[in-house]
C-alpha cells in the first residue's frame, strides 16, 4: 500500500508517515484515541515511498490497561480506501445525475399542472360561473351549482400553488429574488409563518444551477420550519460576496439537535448533496433560540 520494507517502516511516527494536510485531523483523532483507547474508522492519507498520498481508513486501539499516566500500546489497523473512494465518486455522480432528474420531473410535473389541470379548472370555473344566473327558480340546483363554482375556485388555487411548489417560472424568467418573493407569499398564505426576505444588495442574475440550488436550499429549510420547528417567524437572507453567493434561513423554534445537523433524512441529505454538487457548503447549527442554515455557493 505505501511500498516501505518492514526495517524502513521499523521506528516510523505517525506525523512521519501522515500526509501533512491531514495531520491536524489525525492529531484529533490520535488525542481521542490516548483518551478513550478507542477511535476510528477515520479518513485521512498517509505517504508512501515516493512521497504521493494513498487514502487510508484507520481503527486503532489501545493493548492493555492505560497505566501511570501512560497512554500505553496500541494496534492501528489501516485499510486502503483507493478503491472505495473510487465506489464513492461514482455513488456521487450517480446522486448528481439522480438530483437534476427529480429537478427535470418536478419541471415537468409543474408545468403539466398548469397548462393542463388548471386550465380545465379554469374552464370549468367558468362553465359554473355562466349557469348560475340562468337559473329561474332559486332551488337546491343553484346552491349546489354555488358550491360547486366555489369548490373549483378553491382547487384552481391549490393546483397553480403546487405548481409553483414544484417549480417555479419566475426562477427562470426573472431570478431568485423575484421566486423567493412569489414563493414566500404562498408559503405564509399555507402556513401561517411570517417570513423576512432580507438581501445585502439587489442580487440580479446568477447562475441558473446556482439560483436553483440556492431556491430549493431556502425551500426545504422553511419547508422544515414549519414542519418541526414550532416557530412562527422565519428569517431568509440572500448576500452575494466576493467570490460566493450565501442563503440563510433562521427560525426562533424549537432548535436542532446535533443528530438531526447530520441529516440522515431525505430532506437534510438532498439539501447537502445538492450544495456539494455545486462545489459549496453547508451549515446546520443551533441559533440560541431556533436554527440556523447557512448554504454558501461559489460563483466564480
Amino acid at each position: 500500500m505505501i511500498n516501505y520494507r518492514p526495517p524502513e517502516v521499523a521506528g516510523q511516527t505517525w506525523v512521519g508517515l501522515a500526509d501533512p494536510d491531514c495531520q491536524a485531523q489525525d492529531s484529533l483523532h490520535l488525542r481521542r484515541l490516548c483518551e478513550a483507547g478507542q477511535v476510528g474508522p477515520w479518513r485521512t492519507q498517509l505517504r508512501n515511498c515516493d512521497g504521493a498520498s494513498v487514502p487510508v481508513l484507520v481503527r486503532a486501539t489501545r493493548l492493555g490497561e492505560r497505566r501511570e499516566g501512560l497512554a500505553g500500546r496500541f494496534l492501528f489497523l489501516v485499510f486502503d480506501a483507493s478503491e472505495f473512494e473510487e465506489s464513492e465518486q461514482e455513488l456521487r455522480n450517480l446522486a448528481g445525475k439522480l438530483l437534476k432528474l427529480y429537478d427535470e420531473e418536478r419541471r415537468r410535473i409543474a408545468r403539466e399542472l398548469h397548462d393542463t389541470t388548471a386550465q380545465n379548472l379554469a374552464a370549468l370555473s367558468m362553465n359554473l360561473a355562466m349557469l348560475a344566473p340562468a337559473r329561474t327558480s332559486p332551488g337546491r340546483d343553484a346552491e349546489i351549482i354555488a358550491e360547486c363554482s366555489s369548490l373549483t375556485e378553491e382547487c384552481l388555487k391549490e393546483v397553480r400553488s403546487l405548481s409553483y411548489m414544484l417549480h417555479p417560472p419566475l426562477l427562470d424568467e426573472l431570478g431568485l429574488e423575484s421566486a423567493l418573493r412569489t414563493f414566500i407569499t404562498l408559503y405564509e398564505r399555507r402556513t401561517g409563518v411570517a417570513v423576512t426576505l432580507d438581501l445585502n444588495a439587489p442580487l440580479g442574475r446568477l447562475d441558473p444551477e446556482v439560483e436553483l440550488g440556492a431556491f430549493r436550499i431556502a425551500q426545504e429549510s422553511l419547508f422544515n420550519v414549519q414542519r418541526h420547528s414550532g416557530s412562527v417567524r422565519a428569517e431568509v437572507r440572500l448576500s452575494r460576496l466576493n467570490a460566493a453567493f450565501e442563503v440563510e434561513v433562521r427560525d426562533w423554534g424549537v432548535g436542532i439537535t446535533g443528530e438531526a445537523a447530520r441529516g440522515d433524512g431525505l430532506g437534510i441529505a438532498g439539501m447537502r448533496e445538492r450544495v456539494r454538487l455545486l462545489g459549496g457548503q453547508l451549515e446546520i447549527q443551533p441559533a440560541e433560540p431556533g436554527t440556523l442554515v447557512r448554504a454558501i455557493f461559489p460563483t466564480d
